[in-house]
Parts: C-alpha cells; structure tokens; sequence
C-alpha cells in the first residue's frame, strides 16, 4: 500500500510558515528574525528585536471532529483543530510603532485566510476565527506584549492521499 507524504501531518510546521509568509508580505518583520539568538562583542546575549509577532500553532490533534478521507488506498483522518498564537511584542520608546497598530495590522493579516491557505502546499484552512486577546504584565516597563488567539481548522488537501 502506498502512503502519503509524511509533511501532510506536519500541520504546525506549514501553518506557521505560511502565516509568517503573509504577515511579511504585510510589512510585519521578518519571523526568521525571532530565531536568531546573536552575541554582543563580549558574549552576552543581546536583546530579541522589536517590534516582533511570534506565531505558533498548537495542533489539538484529531480526536475532536474524528473525520477521515477515504479512497481506494484506505481511510486517512484528513482534519486538525488547533489554536494559532500571534505573540506582538513593541518596545516603549518613541519612533517605535504603535502596539495597538501592529495588534490591527496582525488582525488584518489573519482576515486573509485564501491568502494563507494559498501558501501551505499541503493543507487547506476550514475555518480560523479569533477568539481572545491576551495580554502580559511581564517586563512591561520596556515593553508591551500581547497574544492574539485563533480557532483553527485544517484539512489535508485530498491530493496528496495515494490512490491504489
């Protein structure tokens, strides 16, 4: 029996590049940028980069909607809810963008469902809707911080199941 691709079930890798992929299209900064761990002069660790979002998927795994694709090759579950976290991080200074304009351009971004289900190569977007915003006290001297929360549901699009 042939088997489909393995990234098919990497759902939080592909949602998350995808994601990064629209909000950067959107002036959002570079995500990549938020993975750099870079050293000052004398080995001490140097603040991350403001302003910044951070995205992370959470998959909740299968369970819940229990759905499955079914072919010739046999019956494959096809459906993943989750919740997508967009971290917004800005710095207290002047010149720095607004926080409440990057929470509303992050908003707007996650508006662009087609757009985002448009950059996965193996997954399709059924339904992301956003559900609470929440936010830190932590550091809050220097900085503001808040997360926003999305439902969401993906589907394995059906041509990447093998047909027997």
């Amino acid at each position: 029996m042939a088997l489909p691709p393995m990234q098919i079930y990497a759902f939080e890798d592909e949602l998350e590049r995808a994601v990064n992929s629209v909000l950067l299209a959107n002036g959002v900064n570079d995500p990549s940028k938020q993975r750099d761990w870079k050293v000052d002069i004398d080995g001490t660790p140097m603040a991350l980069k403001t302003p910044r979002v951070q995205v992370q998927f959470i998959n909740g795994g299968f369970a819940n909607r229990e759905h499955y694709y079914v072919n010739s090759s046999g019956r494959w579950l096809d459906f993943a809810d989750g919740i997508m976290y967009l971290k917004i991080v800005t710095r207290r200074e002047d010149g720095e963008v607004s926080h409440a304009a990057l929470r509303g351009l992050c908003r707007y971004v996650m508006q662009q469902v087609s757009a985002i289900s448009a950059a996965m190569k193996y997954h399709l977007i059924e339904k992301m809707i956003e559900t609470q915003t929440a936010i830190s006290f932590d550091n809050d001297r220097l900085h503001d911080v808040s997360a926003l929360s999305y439902q969401t549901t993906l589907r394995i699009r059906p041509e990447w199941f093998p047909v027997s």
